[in-house]
């Protein structure tokens, strides 16, 4: 298990907020030299607490402005799930697909350009696949981001 010191901590958390910052940065931002930056992000990385470093894409610029969770519940569950969840994850709008536990299997998150593309993406596709028992969508109002974004 990875050592996760204070220090560990802070460097997780600044390259949370954005890791598009140089080394120095953020190695100045937190307290501590480059080297030493460098070589506890390098252990972070190897050990397994940094996953990967990813782009946070603004959908509204790229047109895909709503955000919506589709909630998917299989018949018979187990496999079905498994392969239901193969299936959405290969789709173009799919940010996100989860098993859950309680009374839908799956959830789904996408980002579309508007309710057609939705419900396109809901009926089309999702409903059509096979051992798909129903579906319940939601679509977000804001998120804490973007709230954050506006001020």
């Amino acid at each position: 298990m990875p050592e996760l010191d204070e220090v560990n901590r802070k460097i997780l958390a600044a390259i949370k907020d954005d890791a598009r910052f140089s080394t120095n940065k953020i190695a100045e931002k937190i307290g501590i030299s480059p080297a030493t930056f460098k070589r506890r992000l390098r252990k972070l990385i190897n050990e397994g607490s940094i996953k990967k470093f990813a782009t946070v894409i603004n959908y509204e610029i790229c047109e895909k402005p709503l955000t919506a969770y589709v909630f998917v519940s299989c018949e018979g569950g187990g496999e079905n799930v498994i392969r239901v969840l193969g299936e959405v994850s290969k789709h173009v709008l799919v940010e996100e697909a989860t098993p859950v536990l309680g009374r839908f299997d799956i959830i789904i998150k996408v980002h579309v350009r508007d309710n057609t593309e939705l419900g396109e993406f809901v009926q089309d596709f999702v409903r059509k696949l096979p051992k798909i028992e129903r579906t319940e969508t939601w679509i977000t109002a804001s998120t804490l981001e973007k709230a954050a974004e506006k001020k």
